[in-house]
């Protein structure tokens, strides 16, 4: 699973996202990261079955570097867990966000919070 951040109607696909992802998986402990790209992962799905994520963004509309930190487990293998951490390198201004899957096709529902100081 990506995101791409999105303003005035259209996705933000340039080579500005960068994320660095840490994952258990029982006794091990296995990380990566990817600069540079034209989407964020922050979720790795492994299995069919309801995925279970979040994804809190950070400074989304300010002009000022976006990040993020995403979390999520795998319901068939309860003993794997996933953080991403991630930015947008560039000062844009975002107004929304971009679900893509990284293979294949997805389904099902996506909720947005927001925040109140």
């Amino acid at each position: 699973m990506n995101l791409r951040l999105r303003v005035a109607g259209a996705d933000d696909s340039t080579s500005n996202y960068d994320t660095e992802r840490l994952e258990a998986d029982g006794t091990s402990v296995t990380a990566a990261r990817a600069s540079a790209g034209t989407s964020a992962q922050f979720s790795a799905v492994r299995s069919t079955a309801n995925n279970n994520f979040d994804v809190t963004l950070f400074n989304p509309f300010a002009t000022e570097q976006t990040n993020f930190i995403a979390q999520g487990f795998d319901p068939i293998d309860n003993a794997l867990i996933r953080n991403h951490f991630g930015r947008f390198r560039l000062t844009t201004s975002f107004t929304g966000i971009t679900v893509i899957a990284g293979a294949g096709t997805m389904t099902g529902s996506i909720s947005v919070y927001g925040f109140n100081k």
